[in-house]
């Protein structure tokens, strides 16, 4: 018991030093790294009031968390009470703690293995793994359902407010977790698990969908791969290591998306087309309901008094270049008859894009903070 004990704590030592020196590395990697004129760019709109990014990082963890619990206490409903609280503590704990990056995940799970320890319940080596998978699968759940409410690209920052600035750490399990090795004696060990990832601009709709997907499907298997060995005679966790680095490894490769570029953003200039009259000069030129109007005749538009400007000289010919989805597009329309006095069309200059650094699962805050930034903008255009 001693030799195992004394295993126990250099195993934890030297997870806990290899892991501070890969942060270490980490944060001076991007200290000597530059960002792209594109990343600085927009790393201004990226910055938001602290209590707006408070709560885009705690409230999903949360809401992971209390469904953890709950499920935690469906799953241990045959044991005892002591050990169903434990349960419950252990994976609010660890939602509370995925809402902080780089050291709130060594604290946090050291923090749970602090109360097995203690005496709260009866040490079981695969109870923290157990609390981890149905906390991952929680909240690979809400990730997914909640990025199908979310519109808004948002730009990853990643860490340090740089955005692109290198290897970045993004934990998306909560844990070190101790993984037993029974059967070959060597006791538990810590295990740190994480992607790594290139920081930079990234949809978020799409990476949070696949993110989610991985997250909720390798939580689910590991779910039920930890309830089949409690159940049997001879616990081989040394399986628990195999598939965390299969599923782990799966997210790494899924879970890179394609790096935005300026087209992707949300557009920060032009005048948003919502009706285009049937045969007006613009349906005739090509344009449709939905298009961003970005110049007229070589000028930026971006108001409806700079459309009047524009068109209030005889002009034989029009000239636009409008963009469309992720593609920019160009037409022009002759006047036979009378000179354009206007397009025939009704739009409103579009809402400047604004990016939240947030967590998995912040996509209906993300919503709900866009729509109030619409409000304020409607209201400061109607004062002038």
């Amino acid at each position: 018991m001693d030799n195992l004990a004394a295993l126990q704590r250099q195993g934890m030592i030297g997870g806990m030093a290899l892991w501070m020196a890969l942060i270490g590395w980490i944060v001076i990697r991007n200290a000597w790294r530059r960002q792209t004129s594109l990343e600085r760019a927009f790393l201004e709109e990226a910055r938001m009031n602290s209590w707006r990014r408070a709560l885009c990082q705690l409230l999903p963890g949360l809401g992971a968390g209390a469904l953890a619990s709950l499920l935690m206490g469906w799953l241990e409903i045959e044991l005892d009470i002591s050990q169903a609280m434990f349960f419950s503590a252990a994976a609010i704990i660890l939602s509370l703690f995925r809402a902080f990056r780089y050291c709130g995940y060594l604290y946090g799970g050291a923090l749970v293995h602090a109360m097995s320890y203690s005496g709260a319940t009866a040490y079981q080596p695969d109870a923290v793994v157990l609390v981890c998978a149905v906390l991952c699968f929680c909240e690979g759940a809400l990730c997914l359902v909640t990025a199908q409410f979310n519109r808004i690209p948002v730009l990853q920052d990643a860490g340090h407010s740089r955005a692109g600035a290198g290897c970045v750490a993004d934990i998306n399990w909560p844990v070190p977790c101790l993984i037993g090795l029974a059967g070959g004696g060597l006791g538990p060990m810590l295990f740190i698990t994480g992607s790594f990832y290139q920081g930079a601009l990234t949809p978020y709709r799409e990476r949070m969908q696949v993110r989610g997907a991985v997250q909720a499907v390798g939580g689910l298997v590991l779910m039920l791969l930890a309830l089949w060995l409690r159940a049997q005679p001879v616990a081989l966790y040394g399986l628990h290591v195999a598939l965390l680095l299969l599923v782990e490894g799966a997210q790494y490769y899924t879970a890179h998306a394609p790096v935005l570029t300026e087209a992707d953003l949300p557009p920060r200039r032009g005048l948003q087309i919502l009706h285009t009259l049937e045969k007006g000069p613009a349906r005739r030129m090509g344009l449709e309901t939905g298009d961003i109007l970005l110049e007229l005749n070589g000028r930026a538009v971006n108001s409806e008094r700079m459309l009047e400007e524009i068109l209030a000289p005889t002009l034989p010919v029009v000239w636009a270049k409008w963009r469309r989805g992720e593609h920019e597009m160009e037409g022009e329309q002759h006047s036979y008859k009378d000179p354009y006095e206007n397009l025939g069309i009704i739009a409103l200059p579009v809402q400047t894009g604004h990016f939240y650094r947030q967590e998995a699962g912040g996509g209906l805050l993300n919503v709900f903070f866009a729509w109030l930034d619409q409000r304020r903008s409607v209201k400061n255009r109607s004062k002038e």
